[in-house]
């Protein structure tokens, strides 16, 4: 299925729905970029909140579970400057899994999340240079907005 923005509201469609929804519509390249960019700030959103890896565990990257981590993390390097070696924080994954990480293992988790929303960023602006260098519409519409984005 792909996802669309039709009338602000994202959408998702089959291929033939797409195809369908595209063959009936005439863009110029201004509108055509405009709405490739839309749709990448929509994909990117999506990835940013679809959460992120760390050792081979996927974390929830919505925000209270982000502001939450970012707590505990500045709470480990509190520990780890006043050489409390026996902090220990237990972090939840998406699937409801726990781990009891150590004040070292916080901050790399933190660090893998910033890393996501790093690719995620460089992902869009990736797609959105590649909208922009597009020659003509066709050519906008043809730009994979599914691809590149981490897992």
């Amino acid at each position: 299925m792909a996802r669309k923005i039709v009338n602000g509201e994202l959408v998702d469609m089959t291929p033939d729905e797409e195809a369908a929804f595209e063959a009936g519509r005439t863009l110029t390249l201004v509108q055509a970029r405009r709405e490739m960019r839309d749709r990448i700030a929509a994909r990117r959103a999506l990835a940013e909140q679809g959460g992120f890896t760390h050792l081979t565990i996927v974390y929830s990257s919505r925000g209270a579970d982000l502001a939450r981590l970012s707590i505990m993390a500045e709470r480990a390097r509190t520990a780890k400057a006043a050489a409390e070696n026996t902090w220990r924080a237990r972090m939840v994954a998406a699937d409801d899994s726990e781990s009891n990480m150590n004040a070292d293992e916080v901050i790399a988790l933190e660090k893998s999340a910033g890393d996501h929303f790093v690719a995620c960023a460089a992902n869009a602006r990736s797609l959105r240079q590649a909208v922009n260098a597009a020659a003509d519409t066709a050519s906008v519409l043809a730009v994979d907005i599914n691809d590149g984005w981490p897992a």
